[in-house]
């Protein structure tokens, strides 16, 4: 079972730190679990720092533990097939205009 965990980052200091926790979760999940995380982090000027978990997006607004970031990535797998493309939570407004963030939930 491969995991997909994109780290996208707005080059704050929030961005680095959950993009190495990441790394080290998925380094613990592999060799707890042998479950493969795929980390693939994303550098974006503006926005949000954001995990995207096999197409889910989660944002995040502090730094988060190992165990929540297992808790998480586990969770977000285990419910894969349950989503349903069409739902949309919210949406975002950065500027006037333009599209900030859709969250996509089940």
């Amino acid at each position: 079972m491969g995991i997909e965990v994109t780290v996208v980052t707005n080059g704050s200091e929030l961005g680095e730190i959950i993009l190495k926790s990441v790394w080290e979760t998925a380094r613990l999940l592999f060799k707890d679990y042998g479950i493969e995380v795929f980390v693939v982090p994303y550098q974006t000027k503006r926005g949000n720092v954001l995990l995207v978990i096999n197409g889910v997006e989660f944002p995040v607004t502090r730094p988060l533990t190992i165990n929540e970031l297992s808790d998480l990535i586990l969770t977000a797998a285990s419910a894969q097939g349950r989503w349903d493309s069409q739902t949309v939570l919210g949406a975002e407004f950065i500027e006037e205009g333009s599209l900030g963030n859709g969250v996509v939930i089940a």
